[in-house]
């Protein structure tokens, strides 16, 4: 599970880090935790490669903590913020945000637990992740980043919009993991997430991005069916919202 903290004093960013994997270690869930001095640099980061969970000082030297979450919130709906600050003042603010927690400085274990506790409910309920290993650690995917997973030779690859992941698993494995919607499986090979679908061609589903999907040649039929019924249903659910 991919964490960062953020935070202009060193001696804080690195206890929040140090309790962090604490927590991860007691927890057996594997943390990376990347740490940033200012706010720029951590969105500059996210861009790449989207964190989990983060830990934001409210006051970054010339910058403000609010105002680097606003940001984070236009990257991603779904990162969890855990703001850290020595005043409670901005809490109201925050939490419009959507700020999953406070922890008020000095941080010691007890905050830090009790933070982590409330994401991984939030983490569990929202089941919008899903965990693989890869590299012989355990990572937590986020679901919606997914293009599709490929089957080649040995391994899966999983294609995200920010990067390609290997995992020596099984497409059988992944499919059981995922759990269904909004993913189909149109090949043997491959298994694709229908809200990146931008067309169907002759053989092939056109994603967003330009790149194509091959669709089996027995069950065709079947695999456009299960397409138009889920964009169906999902147009069918914003009409009612």
């Amino acid at each position: 599970m991919n964490i960062a903290v953020c935070d202009d004093d060193a001696l804080d960013r690195s206890r929040i880090a140090e309790l962090a994997n604490f927590y991860g270690k007691e927890a057996m869930v594997n943390f990376k935790i990347d740490t940033f001095e200012n706010g720029e640099d951590l969105l500059s980061a996210f861009k790449k490669s989207a964190y989990v969970i983060v830990f934001l000082d409210i006051f970054l030297g010339k910058s403000s903590g609010v105002e680097i979450g606003y940001k984070i919130r236009e990257l991603s709906q779904d990162c969890i913020i855990i703001f850290t600050t020595v005043s409670p003042d901005y809490m109201a603010e925050g939490f419009d945000i959507g700020a999953a927690h406070y922890l008020i400085k000095p941080i010691n274990y007890e905050g830090v637990q009790k933070a982590l506790n409330r994401c991984k409910w939030l983490f569990e309920r929202d089941e919008k992740y899903f965990k693989i290993m890869i590299n012989r650690r355990n990572r937590y995917i986020r679901l919606n980043d997914v293009l599709y997973f490929e089957s080649l030779d040995d391994v899966v690859l999983i294609h995200t919009v920010h990067k390609i992941l290997k995992a020596n698993t099984t497409l059988g494995n992944i499919e059981k993991s995922i759990g269904g919607e909004p993913f189909l499986k149109c090949h043997k090979s491959y298994i694709v997430n229908m809200n990146y679908i931008k067309n169907i061609l002759k053989t092939d589903f056109e994603l967003e991005n330009g790149e194509k999907i091959p669709i089996r040649k027995n069950g065709r039929k079947g695999v456009i069916e299960k397409f138009d019924e889920y964009i169906f249903k999902y147009l069918r659910t914003k009409k009612f919202e």
